[in-house]
């Protein structure tokens, strides 16, 4: 799995159990948080924003070109809750399916 990915899947999974219970959701969705570089996390937001995984985010370019992000107010969709469902049902057979393997040999 590409490391945007395991990025994407993380911030999905952080969304769906912790964000609602936190108020700064920069301390569990920041890059440092996650373990990522910083361009890894813009370009994965931004891949998660324009799928419509995730909702409430904002980001900005200044005159300087530089960047700005806020997440204050994100959440994830109803199809980023489906992605994470799809996604755990797909390594669950995949698991099953190897172990089958395992056993067989």
């Amino acid at each position: 799995m590409g490391d945007m990915l395991k990025c994407a899947c993380l911030i999905l999974k952080i969304l769906e159990q912790k964000a609602y219970l936190c108020d700064d959701k920069g301390s569990i969705l920041s890059p440092a948080a996650l373990g990522c570089g910083q361009k890894l996390w813009l370009a994965t937001m931004k891949m998660l924003l324009e799928d419509r995984l995730i909702r409430g985010i904002k980001i900005t370019m200044d005159i300087l070109g530089e960047t700005h992000v806020d997440i204050e107010e994100i959440r994830i969709t109803v199809s980023g809750l489906t992605f994470l469902e799809k996604n755990r049902r797909l390594t669950g057979a995949f698991n099953l399916t190897k172990n089958i393997i395992d056993i067989v040999k």
